[in-house]
């Protein structure tokens, strides 16, 4: 006669591994929806055929998400935040004797200097 046998209770340290593997997926998959946002941002615009254009995680705030999407050599910046992606500003010149622009560190905007460094 077969014995049957039964299978051990979930441990704690199991149940942390599954926990943590949700996670991940569900994280991944926040970040594979943003990287399609973000392509779909850069749209047409680099004429690439379908399926070479590439994102990637650039950095992150607290408050944004910035992403490289580029393909042959062309690439943009484009920043997520609240659900929405969009063409990140490019860095605004420095002229003469007026102050200069600096990045704020959590909204990655632009904003003048509040003292001229020169």
């Amino acid at each position: 006669m077969a014995k049957l046998r039964l299978g051990r209770a979930p441990s704690a340290m199991g149940g942390f591994v599954l926990l943590v593997g949700l996670s991940v997926l569900v994280t991944n998959g926040c970040a594979n929806e943003e990287s399609v946002q973000a392509k779909a941002v850069v749209g047409d615009g680099f004429k690439c055929p379908p399926g070479e254009l590439e994102a990637g995680l650039n950095r992150e705030t607290p408050k944004v998400r910035e992403w490289i999407v580029g393909c042959n050599f062309i690439y943009a910046r484009i920043h997520c935040r609240d659900g929405r992606c969009y063409r990140a500003p490019p860095e605004p010149p420095c002229m003469g004797d007026l102050p200069c622009f600096k990045e704020d560190p959590v909204t990655l905007e632009w904003d003048i200097e509040k003292t001229a460094k020169r």
